[in-house]
């Protein structure tokens, strides 16, 4: 039951981090690792550009990888998530002498945030494989 209480009270308290994310305010890259209770809390941010369906997929592949390593590793996932958000306009709307145009304009910049909280596994691995995924989301 404790378990179970640790790992809720630290859904909440990070779904609260990713708020200024999906507002379009963003940490600076990086990561960081606090002890909550009994939980390992890593956060990650990372700025990447490419196509957003290459970078869905990679991080959809990675969040998994990291879920089954904790497992591996003995450990217990509580929680993993991550947020993409676009640093740039999405589209733009103009209206002139009664006509509306619509132009989509193509985003390439994007903003990575990434929550794991997970137990019995140790700070400096989870923080090696944290760092290694984000890394691996850079794509040209």
């Amino acid at each position: 039951m404790e378990l179970i209480k640790n790992i809720l009270s630290g859904v909440r308290q990070h779904e609260d981090s990713h708020r200024g994310a999906e507002q379009g305010i963003y940490p600076p890259d990086g990561i960081s690792t606090d002890f909550h209770d009994k939980a390992l809390v890593c956060s990650a941010n990372r700025h990447v550009t490419g196509e957003i369906e290459e970078i869905k997929e990679r991080l959809a592949f990675e969040t998994g990888a990291l879920d089954r390593w904790v497992e591996e590793e003995g450990g217990i996932t509580g929680h993993i998530k991550a947020i993409v958000s676009a640093n740039s306009p999405v589209c733009r709307i103009s209206a002139t002498a009664g006509e509306v145009d619509i132009k989509e304009l193509p985003i390439k910049n994007f903003h990575v945030s990434l929550v794991a909280i997970v137990f019995e596994i140790e700070k400096t691995d989870l923080e090696k494989r944290v760092k290694s995924l984000m890394e691996g989301l850079v794509i040209t």
